[in-house]
């Protein structure tokens, strides 16, 4: 069992093997909890049926680079819970990543963002005035911007597929422009829950197998303190 920051996954990876089961003997769940504060918070549980259930792994994705987690493992056998392995993780990653429930891809090379903070402010003269009073909504407060690079997503191993930009570029394109929410995190430790714009577009520079995509993406909501779901590799 091992709970690591992954560079490459943009995130903490979590693997466990069967042959820990060899010290407890075999439970009936395995359950992975991330603190948050001083509350534990369930982010992964794995049903165990035959030892071969053990062999798993997956990604926290919703960790920002620059921040320290702390995760606790445990064997889950009836209403008893025993803690088998704890780790405390420091995040850092140098990429971009994008994904959700439904894919999950991060950029390899070229990494590139823009981000703006986004205040409903208008302006009025008053009369016997010369300079104008700015009137803000203060409820409005979301961020915009843009990404490029040259994006991939990854293999069962849960390592990015170098050089098959060009073969996945169009799948990239569908899940960019499929309507679902999701989770844009950026190598300065921004973490955005976001809906990407209909507008894509590729820039290939006279090379084949690194084709740059661009797109725009407005956040819709809080990226969470706690995980709605982990990627399983």
């Amino acid at each position: 069992m091992l709970i690591v920051n992954d560079r490459a996954l943009c995130g903490v990876r979590i693997d466990h093997d069967s042959n820990d089961f060899t010290l407890l003997g075999i439970p009936d769940a395995v359950r992975v909890y991330r603190m948050n504060g001083t509350a534990p918070v369930l982010i992964l549980e794995r049903t165990i049926g035959a030892p071969v259930d053990g062999d798993f792994s997956a990604c926290d994705i919703y960790t920002a680079t620059g921040e320290t987690y702390e995760y606790i493992m445990k064997y889950v056998s009836g209403d008893t819970e025993v803690p088998v392995y704890g780790a405390e993780i420091t995040v850092d990653f140098d990429g971009i990543f994008i994904g959700n429930a439904m894919g999950a891809y991060v950029c390899v090379g070229n990494p590139a963002i823009t981000y703006q903070r986004q205040t409903s402010q208008t302006y009025v003269q008053p009369y016997f005035s010369t300079k104008p009073q700015a009137v803000r909504n203060g409820a409005m407060d979301y961020y915009s911007g843009t990404v490029k690079g040259v994006f991939t997503p990854f293999d069962a191993e849960g390592n990015p597929l170098f050089g098959r930009n060009q073969a996945y570029r169009r799948v990239f394109s569908n899940f960019l422009n499929n309507a679902t929410i999701k989770l844009l995190k950026s190598y300065e430790g921004w973490m955005w829950l976001v809906q990407v714009d209909a507008v894509t577009s590729e820039d290939a520079q006279g090379i084949v197998e690194a084709v740059e995509q661009q797109f725009a993406w407005t956040e819709v909501a809080d990226a969470p303190v706690t995980p709605e779901a982990v990627v399983w590799l």
